[in-house]
């Protein structure tokens, strides 16, 4: 990362009031004066105390800022991910900025022309410092096309049975209601080409036992119809979002 390319110096980080506790919002105006004071280091140990007791997408999008003119790119990544998920859309658009590598590729095997009819070009897309990689195949116009070989894995009943599932299994950590924890948790999972669900991993999610929630209620899940290719049973990489989301 370079250093005269300075992003987030031009933003100004201002302090929002939260029904939190006196101490986290202490804590949270500490952080950010020393962040706007150069104090990076120091910020950041008050902007994590906030969080710890009640994360905010200030006290993230303010953390970032520290660490990205400390040089820690996954640091900057990682928290402008998190406060895109509280709502912060200048962290979102920051984020697609300094933390997604894109690249266009233009295949040329017969084969793929045969699974994608209407291919032009392929963008694969990687987060920095994360897990997550995405393949696109486009046509002409830009748009996305699928392969007419594989069939994606079905839980059983279909989407709307999934959620029910979901929602009927999961139980909203006591700590993380109570220190305000909400936001999505990113799962990936193999269905095996018996249906068996397997190799269930956390991609990232906003902690509090959130993540640890969503870990195990996918373990919970029964066989899914399995995903097929050319008509034959296969092992698919299956990544989805768990959402949680607090009643006011």
């Amino acid at each position: 990362m370079k250093k005269n390319l300075i992003v987030l110096a031009t933003i100004f980080i201002s302090v929002i009031a939260y029904s939190q506790s006196s101490k986290c919002l202490r804590n949270l105006e500490k952080g950010t004066i020393s962040v706007n004071s150069k104090n990076y280091e120091e910020g950041i140990s008050y902007l994590s105390l906030s969080i710890d007791e009640f994360p905010t997408s200030t006290a993230y999008f303010n953390r970032a800022a520290a660490y990205y003119h400390l040089g820690d790119t996954c640091g900057l990544c990682n928290d402008l991910t998190e406060a895109s998920k509280l709502g912060n859309k200048e962290a979102e658009k920051l984020h697609l900025k300094k933390c997604i590598i894109t690249d266009t590729i233009r295949e040329v095997a017969d084969s793929i022309f045969e699974e994608y009819p209407g291919y032009s070009y392929s963008i694969s897309m990687r987060t920095i410092c994360s897990d997550y990689k995405s393949h696109m195949y486009r046509n002409a116009k830009g748009e996305n096309i699928e392969s007419i070989w594989l069939k994606m894995p079905e839980f059983p009943g279909g989407e709307n049975e999934r959620n029910k599932f979901l929602s009927e299994n999961m139980v909203y950590p006591n700590e993380a209601a109570r220190k305000g924890y909400q936001g999505t948790v990113y799962i990936s999972f193999v269905i095996e080409s018996d249906g068996k669900v397997a190799d269930i991993k956390l991609l990232r999610g906003p902690g509090g036992g959130l993540n640890e929630e969503a870990l195990r209620v996918v373990g919970l899940m029964p066989k899914w119809e399995p995903g097929t290719w050319k008509g034959k049973p296969v092992r698919v990489l299956f990544n989805m979002p768990i959402y949680f989301k607090l009643s006011r």
